[in-house]
């Protein structure tokens, strides 16, 4: 097993081996395994073997790319604070709304709230160096 990267549903490690699987609650995938358990047996050509079988805390973490999973709410009417949700926040993590950079605050490592202040219409919320999630506007709010 050679890294692995943690989110808030599940943990995913890369395995360096042809015909993987692991257990319990696991599934693999191109050399790649993904489980929401802590402790877990990585079998190898249908061969399980002790020395395949434990805890991930002791495979080293890699450096996740963010990914925003969901944003609530997902339909605001005028400047919003919309909470993100995801993963692998870190404080220097920005929102981003088609591409550009909006006001963010840093939460928790699985949540950021991104201001979206923006016209009517259907956009793309993403976190700098992670997937996007869709988000509409629908009007604006006028405020004097």
């Amino acid at each position: 097993v050679s890294e692995r990267r943690v989110s808030v549903k599940d943990t995913t490690f890369s395995v360096e081996a042809d015909n993987v699987t692991c257990a319990p609650r696991c599934t693999c995938s191109d050399n790649v395994c993904r489980t929401s358990e802590d402790r877990v047996c990585v079998i190898i050509d249908g061969v399980k073997s002790a020395q395949m079988c434990g805890s991930l805390q002791n495979i080293p973490i890699v450096s996740a790319p963010p990914n925003a999973d969901r944003a609530s709410p997902s339909v605001v009417h005028g400047p919003t604070d919309v909470v993100v949700r995801g993963g692998a926040f870190a404080l220097h993590h920005q929102c981003l709304v088609n591409g550009s950079a909006v006001a963010t605050t840093w939460l928790s490592p699985t949540q950021l709230s991104c201001l979206i202040d923006a016209a009517p219409g259907s956009y793309d919320l993403s976190v700098n160096g992670g997937v996007s999630t869709r988000i509409e506007v629908t009007s604006r709010v006028l405020v004097e």
